[in-house]
């Protein structure tokens, strides 16, 4: 059996890392980097894009390497990010909530996840 593949989602000249597709509303959330600079955008089903998380208030850089993406039953996104050595939670409105950086140098985080419950409403 043949297989299509659809090109939806535009990404210009950031090369994505990761991909997660949202329980809550069928949202693609994608990981990027460019240049040094690095981001997360969510885009609707139909691949618009509908939010770019990059900086927090104070603008600082949110990410590195946002390498592993979820989110949880709040629409917060939590980004696991190695090379900033985080996990980085923003809520739906793409403000920073927290960052985890575990209690020693050494935490290097390579996925996160949230329970399908989400008896706790946090990520980790």
């Amino acid at each position: 059996m043949g297989k299509t593949i659809y090109k939806f989602i535009k990404t210009g000249n950031w090369t994505p890392l990761s991909i997660h597709s949202s329980h809550i509303n069928g949202d693609i959330l994608v990981g990027m980097i460019k240049d040094g600079e690095s981001k997360v955008t969510r885009y609707n089903k139909l691949g618009k894009e509908i939010q770019s998380i990059q900086r927090d208030n104070k603008g600082q850089r949110l990410f590195k390497y946002p390498h592993y993406i979820t989110e949880n039953i709040n629409g917060d996104t939590c980004t696991s990010d190695k090379n900033k050595r985080a996990v980085v939670v923003v809520n739906n409105s793409g403000q920073h909530r927290f960052s985890y950086t575990g209690q020693r140098s050494e935490f290097y985080p390579f996925g996160v996840c949230t329970d399908l419950l989400d008896w706790s409403h946090h990520c980790l």
